[in-house]
């Protein structure tokens, strides 16, 4: 069994997906609230997703029960560290400071001496995408701040990204996707668009479909995407990148991301690409489950966890 962990509001990404795509040969996977953890807990497969919208206290506190199950012996395989897995910020700073990408992305609390214009601002915790259009100077970029931050925005939680144009002047933008779950590296879409910020599709015409298959079946970006997941340290979760001059260029990786959405969301000249990738991904999941029936179950406390949060010490007298 895979036991996957989110937050309890964020739990459709695989949700929606087993509703629609899974089928009677797919390996069990049951969505476990961090909010709502028990005590506990069958061995098997536990994936740590969602990391980016942990509080500091509940990713402590999670590092504390992945160190708990992997403790615990045999039966029990753990993708994903709630502390050690780069988070938005932290993976794009060392990209572009390793030279991998040509951007670089900033936090509103710092220095803007060097910044490259155009420039926009994003959370560093969600996947909403932008949270402007394009800014030119620094006046838009104060006064968008001011904006996010009368909305409810803290300071910590604003980027600010500069903007990488992979259009090449075509005004035809491409996203890739891809998934890693486990060792597996797995093209998830090739999105076409004339927006720069790129959700879903609209662009769907012949020459699109054909090139995103291509993706799909080449895996062209294997090598390096596995570098920059295992630098990242992250097992399960999905990259999204351009690609500038032959070169990936990261924006993000989602350790809660939609695997697919209902089969109704999907035009009808997309559905074979759909069903393209549900059936890799589909065994992808088998590769990593596990299960331990005949061995016992696992006891969880995180009480230690808050103690040492707390500068309480970790024994006490009876």
């Amino acid at each position: 069994m895979i036991h996957y962990l989110a937050r309890s509001e964020h739990n459709y990404p695989v949700g929606d997906y087993l509703k629609s795509w899974a089928g009677p040969s797919h390996p069990v996977i049951k969505i476990l609230a961090y909010e709502r953890l028990p005590t506990i807990l069958p061995r098997g497969t536990y994936v740590f997703s969602d990391l980016e919208r942990l509080t500091s206290c509940q990713s402590e506190l999670m590092a504390d029960l992945r160190d708990q199950l992997a403790a615990a012996g045999d039966g029990i395989r753990v993708l994903n560290h709630p502390i050690r897995s780069l988070r938005r910020f932290a993976l794009l700073r060392a990209l572009s400071d390793g030279g991998q990408n040509e951007f670089r992305a900033y936090r509103a609390s710092e220095a803007l001496d060097h910044v490259r214009f155009p420039v926009f601002l994003r959370r560093a915790g969600e996947h909403d995408g932008n949270v402007t259009g394009l800014l030119r100077d620094h006046a838009e970029v104060e006064q968008a701040i001011v904006r996010a931050l009368l909305s409810g925005l803290e300071l910590d939680d604003i980027l600010i990204v500069e903007f990488c144009d992979t259009s090449h002047g075509s005004r035809r933008f491409r996203k890739y996707s891809a998934f890693r779950v486990g060792d597996r590296i797995i093209p998830r879409h090739l999105i076409f668009s004339e927006q720069w910020m790129l959700k879903l599709p609209d662009i769907l015409d012949a020459a699109a479909i054909a090139e995103e298959r291509a993706y799909l079946e080449s895996n062209p970006h294997e090598r390096i995407l596995r570098e920059i997941f295992d630098r990242a340290q992250i097992d399960y979760g999905r990259i999204d990148y351009g690609v500038l001059d032959d070169r990936v260029q990261v924006w993000e990786i989602n350790t809660n991301p939609i695997v697919m959405l209902p089969r109704d969301r999907y035009a009808r000249q997309h559905l074979a690409a759909q069903e393209f990738f549900a059936e890799r991904i589909r065994s992808a999941f088998r590769d990593i489950d596990s299960d331990g029936p005949s061995q016992p179950m696992v006891s969880i406390s995180l009480t230690e966890g808050v103690r040492r949060m707390r500068g309480v010490p970790e024994s006490r007298p009876a």
